[in-house]
């Protein structure tokens, strides 16, 4: 037999037939042209390491390929098609060597297959295949049917999910300007098309020219115009999207998902240039948008520039819309509408309702910076907008920072202004710690910053700062609204010709404002046609430094015929306290001033408040006390005393004595007292009459004060000696009450911004508890007059006998 192995001292010289040599190796002869090379079952491969054991090639070559083992070239030139769709398809790890792989179809990615790209190695859509083709997609969703598969069909359209794909560092080009448009039933293509995806990274991956997206997050069926309670089949579910960059898709976004959930988008950016560039092209294009039933997704820390709009949370029309959507740290820059969040056309008009409406989103920490009218397109010239609210529910804004106007840019639109615009019905709209700058630059004369249309209810506004706005009110409402809270808002800079706010047309709920200031303002609050439940306006709160007054100042605007009002007290200034259960509204008291008399303007007018409360028999509250500079008066003769026999004031002090009525056209049975009456008095008169308080006593011992006076139980008993009933007579009182809780308020623990724990739970008592009880008491100038008229009797009796005895 013929030697099997080399010697290679001969160099192959000792193998005189060499290929049968390689036959009974199991190898191909390799200068044969129609050789495929060795086997690399054959191969042994051992690592230069101590403790390496053998493996064959076929086995390392398995842990990761090259989109170049199927053959593709990578030049720029030719058709790679077929081999990156073998590929995509291998489940494997796959490099891919820089160089421009032009394809000329979609290129199906499976499950399993992660994908490592050089930095120069681009993927890139031939010129003149139509713009319906993805460049990347989901492998069971190449067919141009697969996105308009339904419910009925989706499963041998799409036969269910893929799962467990990255990609990273791939730069596609869906070179979507040098392609027609030719398909008029279903969208054009996307860079990437996740399409029924479970588990997948993209990572480090940038997306030019799209078509209709860069990259999109969809599911196996579509929600769109299919209802507002549409459920889809195959959401994709957790994908990532991080360190990406898309930029300058055709027809809609940059990043975008549909009906899918647990999506996370992470320092991302999305640029359009052409619509900044050339304002005549149309500006609908997006940066990121969540779009039709999408939820559970987080955008953090991405940055969208020169789209129509920076970042959208919606649904279409007849279609379920996003919801529970959260952007953190995010930028918008050089847009037409940095943020819309919206359900275009939904049917619903409650303002509680989520049903078909963009709810539960959430803005933390987020800036707008030069948003500007960039379009002078006819469907597009309406005005910026920072924020459009329409038919949401549930928007949580915190930390908001607003830069307007950054550098001038080429403004297009008929009325170029930047607004924030609330449509149609809007609910429980919150604006926590924002900041808004140079917003005056893009503003226009007499408009709002904050326009409010239609119905709204629940709007917090709560710690905001605008360094100037001139050209109008900082924010306008002629909306139905209810339910408004405003607090702690300055205006560094405002006109004298606007108020802060101009508030018309709520009708319900509760509104309070509090600490607004408009330094330059006309007034911090304008209001009309306001039916609301609470109206509570103060102004701002001044720091208390030791040497002035803090107080809250509560302001009304007013014309003349609102002053007229004033003076003659129809009306005033001040707030009413409402129980209200369902729609059922039950008044229980108020306090407010009014102009007494004089002129508001100038030193002869006298003001004086009014507290009124509600009693029984009545349903609104009624006065009971005006309170002027120079008295404290009951609203009301006679009907209210000073305390209780159970709730009595420790003492009076006044410079005069106290003045009762005697008129007598007020009295009647004008009489003598009886002899029993003026024998009864005679002897209480005589009673013992000194003592001491026991409270006192226990408390101070012998030292107590001394007081003058006897005890009713005493007179009682005396009234009873002379046949006289004693309850009869006003100068002796007797009062029982019944038992009463104590009235406690419970305060919520209290924490830090960091969670960390500032004070206990605590109760406070408001009212202690009352034991049930009873007092005697007596008038005691009526009971004096009683006794002095004894004393007189008797002293007249003894002057008359006295005389009669001189006269013997």
């Amino acid at each position: 037999m013929r030697a099997l192995f080399l010697d290679t001292s001969q160099n192959g010289a000792d193998i005189q037939d060499k290929a049968l040599f390689l036959q009974n190796l199991q190898l191909t002869d390799t200068d044969d042209p129609k050789g495929s090379g060795i086997s690399d079952s054959r191969v042994a491969v051992v690592q230069p390491f101590s403790d390496a054991v053998i493996r064959t090639q076929h086995d390392k070559n398995a842990e990761q390929l090259s989109v170049k083992d199927f053959g593709a070239k990578g030049d720029g030139v030719t058709d790679d098609t077929v081999a990156l769709q073998k590929a995509f398809k291998s489940g494997m790890i796959l490099d891919v060597p820089d160089g421009i792989y032009l394809h000329s179809m979609a290129i199906g990615i499976a499950s399993g297959t992660r994908i490592n790209a050089s930095e120069g190695a681009v993927l890139k859509m031939m010129d003149g295949v139509d713009q319906v083709h993805h460049s990347i997609v989901s492998a069971n969703a190449t067919s141009l049917d697969a996105r308009l598969a339904t419910l009925e069909n989706v499963d041998a359209i799409i036969g269910g999910y893929q799962e467990n794909i990255s990609i990273t560092g791939l730069t596609v080009d869906a070179n979507a300007q040098n392609r027609p448009k030719t398909y008029t039933d279903r969208e054009q293509g996307t860079g990437i098309e996740l399409h029924a995806v479970r588990n997948v990274a993209l990572s480090s991956v940038k997306v030019i020219n799209g078509a209709q997206h860069c990259i999109n997050v969809r599911a196996g069926t579509g929600s769109y115009n299919k209802g507002y309670d549409y459920v889809e089949k195959y959401p994709s579910q957790h994908v990532r999207i991080i360190d990406c960059v898309t930029d300058n898709q055709i027809y809609d976004d940059g990043i975008t998902t549909h009906d899918s959930e647990y999506i996370w988008i992470e320092r991302c950016e999305t640029y359009l240039t052409r619509n900044s560039q050339d304002v005549s092209k149309e500006a609908v294009s997006n940066g990121i948008e969540i779009d039709d039933g999408s939820r559970y997704v987080w955008v953090t820390d991405c940055y969208s520039n020169g789209g129509f709009g920076g970042y959208q949370a919606k649904g279409h029309a007849n279609t379920p819309p996003a919801h529970h959507v959260w952007f953190r740290g995010c930028v918008a820059e050089n847009v037409h509408r940095a943020w819309v969040i919206s359900a275009v056309e939904s049917p619903t008009t409650d303002l509680n309702s989520t049903y078909a409406t963009c709810h539960h989103i959430y803005l933390d920490n987020c800036t707008i910076k030069n948003c500007y009218v960039f379009s002078n397109v006819t469907a597009w010239n309406a005005e910026a907008h920072y924020i459009q609210f329409l038919n949401v529910r549930h928007v949580y804004i915190t930390g908001l920072q607003v830069i307007g106007k950054t550098h001038d840019m080429p403004n297009m639109g008929v009325t170029q202004r930047a607004i924030f615009r609330f449509r149609e019905y809007n609910a429980f709209i919150h604006f926590e710690r924002c900041t808004l700058n140079n917003v005056d630059e893009r503003s226009i004369a007499d408009q709002p910053l904050f326009q409010v249309e239609l119905n709204i209810s629940d709007l917090t506004i709560d710690d905001m700062v605008i360094d100037k706005f001139v050209k109008g009110p900082v924010m306008f409402t002629n909306a139905t609204g209810a339910n408004f809270r405003i607090d702690n808002v300055t205006l560094q800079q405002g006109a004298a010709a606007y108020p802060v706010f101009r508030i018309n047309g709520v009708g319900g709920g509760t509104m309070r404002f509090g600490r607004v200031k408009g330094i330059d303002s006309l007034i911090p609050i304008q209001t009309n046609t306001i039916s609301a439940d609470v109206i509570n306006t103060q102004d701002y709160v001044a720091f208390g430094d030791g040497t002035t007054s803090t107080f809250h100042e509560i302001s009304t605007a007013t014309d003349a015929a609102g002053m007229a009002s004033l003076v003659s007290g129809a009306v005033g200034i001040g707030n009413q306290h409402v129980a209200k259960v369902g729609a059922a509204k039950y008044p229980v008291g108020s306090i407010f001033s009014q102009v007494q008399s004089g002129d508001i303007t100038d030193t002869t007018a006298s003001g004086r408040m009014r507290v009124a409360v509600r009693a029984s028999g009545t349903a609104t509250p009624t006065g009971v006390l005006n309170i002027s500079r120079a008295s404290l008066q009951p609203a009301t003769d006679n009907v209210m005393s000073g305390g209780t026999a159970g709730l009595k004031f420790t003492q009076f002090f006044a410079t005069n004595s106290t003045i009762g009525t005697s008129d007598a056209t007020r009295k009647r049975g004008l009489r003598e007292p009886s002899l029993a009456e003026l024998m009864a008095f005679a002897t209480i008169s005589r009673l013992p009459s000194v003592w001491q308080w026991i409270s006192r006593y226990d408390d101070e011992g012998d030292d107590a004060r001394l007081h003058s006076g006897p005890t009713v139980q005493a007179c009682i008993e005396i009234m009873g000696e002379h046949g006289l009933e004693w309850s009869q007579y006003a100068c002796f009182c007797y009062d029982e009450w019944e038992a009463a809780p104590a009235v406690i308020r419970r305060l919520p623990a209290q924490y830090d911004d960091s969670g960390t724990l500032i004070s206990d739970e605590q109760e406070v008592i408001e009212e202690p508890a009352r034991e049930a009880g009873c007092v005697y008491s007596l008038r005691k100038e009526e009971l004096l007059w009683w006794c002095l008229r004894a004393q007189v009797f008797q002293q007249d009796a003894f002057e008359e006998r006295l005389s009669k005895l001189e006269s013997r």
